[in-house]
C-alpha cells in the first residue's frame, strides 16, 4: 500500500472524484474524435492524431496529479500540437465528438474554491486550465476559426 501523498490529503475525496469525472468526460469525447478518425484523409487524420495524442497525454497528467503521483501545480510537458487549416471533414468530426470539450467546468472550479485553501486552489486552477488549453489550442481553436457556425455562442474570429 502507497503512503498518502501531500495531494490526496488534501484535496476532498468529492473534489477529487468530480474532477475525475470530468477528465473522463473529456477522454471520452477525444477517444470517439480518434475512433472517427479513419472517416478522414491521410492527411486530416495524422494531424487529428498528434492533436489528440498530445491532449490525452495532458488528461493523463491531470489523473497523475489528482491520484497524488504529481504535485499539484506541476505543468504537463504537452507539446500543443494543433489543427491546422482543417478540412469540413476534420471540422464535422470535431463539432461532433467536441462540442462539450472547451466549456469551463463552472461547478468543479466552484468546489474547488469552496474546498482549497488559497495555495492550493491557484495550482488547482492551473491543472484546470491546463486541459482546455490543450482541448482549445489542439482540438477546438482552428475549428472555430475557420468554421464559425461551428464555434459557440459569442466566439469571435477577428
Amino acid at each position: 500500500m502507497r503512503d498518502m501523498t501531500a495531494c490526496e490529503s488534501t484535496i476532498p475525496a468529492n473534489l477529487r472524484g468530480d474532477a475525475e469525472r470530468w477528465l473522463s468526460q473529456l477522454e471520452q469525447c477525444v477517444s470517439a474524435l480518434q475512433a472517427s478518425a479513419s472517416q478522414l484523409p491521410d492527411g486530416d487524420s495524422l494531424m487529428l492524431a498528434e492533436a489528440s495524442n498530445d491532449t490525452m497525454k495532458t488528461l493523463a497528467f491531470a489523473r497523475r496529479i489528482l491520484a497524488g503521483d504529481v504535485p499539484l501545480g506541476e505543468r504537463s510537458d504537452s507539446r500543443w500540437v494543433p489543427v491546422k487549416e482543417p478540412s469540413r471533414a476534420l471540422a464535422s468530426l470535431v463539432k461532433l465528438h467536441c462540442d462539450r470539450l472547451g466549456g469551463t467546468p463552472t461547478d468543479l472550479i466552484e468546489l474547488a474554491r469552496a474546498c482549497l485553501p488559497e495555495e492550493q486552489y491557484r495550482p488547482f486552477l492551473l491543472m484546470v486550465g491546463d486541459v482546455l488549453g490543450s482541448v482549445f489550442i489542439n482540438l477546438t481553436r482552428a475549428v472555430w476559426n475557420d468554421y464559425p457556425e461551428y464555434a459557440p455562442p459569442g466566439w469571435k474570429t477577428d
